[in-house]
Parts: C-alpha cells; structure tokens; sequence
C-alpha cells in the first residue's frame, strides 16, 4: 500500500511523504526498508522524497515481480 501511495504521488508530482510519529517498533522498517529518513537529527518524523520514492518503488517491483498498481481514481 505504501508503494501505491509514493507510486501515485510519484505521478502527481507530490514532493514528499511524511511520517509524523512513527511507533518505535516500525521506525527501523520506514528507515531501512522502505528509505525513509530522519527529517533533521533531532526529529522523529521521517520524510521520503520523489527521488526515494522512485527507488523504494522499483524495490518493491523487483521484490514481488509485479508492477504497483495506480490507485489514482
């Protein structure tokens, strides 16, 4: 569903994603395998730009061999 959002984004040229507040038992997962970062050093919202979004996409079209739907109505 993340891949659907970014991948939507992506295509309306949306810049960024946030995540306000991530539950410390998921920050590791937004940061390793989704290419979230730290919006500055002391913060613990996360950010992903257009240009992680384009890889974090790619990522998930190799893992599961399949294209990301557009979920754009």
């Amino acid at each position: 569903m993340l891949a659907s959002l970014a991948k939507s984004m992506e295509k309306n040229n949306d810049s960024l994603i946030f995540i306000n507040d991530p539950a410390d038992s998921a920050r590791s997962f937004y940061i390793d395998k989704c290419g979230f970062t730290p919006l500055n050093k002391d913060s613990r919202e996360l950010k992903m730009d257009c240009r992680d979004m384009h890889t974090f996409i790619k990522n998930v079209e190799e893992k599961t061999h399949q294209p990301i739907l557009d979920i754009s109505v």
